[in-house]
């Protein structure tokens, strides 16, 4: 099951245009200052469902953070 069809599925979406319009509106926003561990957030260079929602969650985090950008064609190394 791809992300399409199981994001439907859990937002409880009647067409894949309901899930799409439904998505911006779960945001950790409002939460996100409550956050007190530290976080890594990181994000995708080809991310074509909610492109800048890592750098939005990043800018709202209050507490010890850190941002990690992973390009599509790089390699993470052990």
């Amino acid at each position: 099951m791809g992300y399409k069809a199981s994001g439907i599925y859990i937002f409880g979406a009647r067409t894949p245009g309901d899930y799409f319009r439904m998505l911006p509106l779960y945001t950790l926003k409002e939460v996100a200052p409550q956050i007190r561990c530290n976080m890594l957030v990181i994000e995708t260079d080809n991310d074509t469902l909610i492109p800048g929602q890592a750098g939005s969650l990043y800018d709202a985090l209050t507490s010890p953070k850190e941002f990690m950008l992973l390009l599509e064609n790089s390699k993470i190394e052990k």
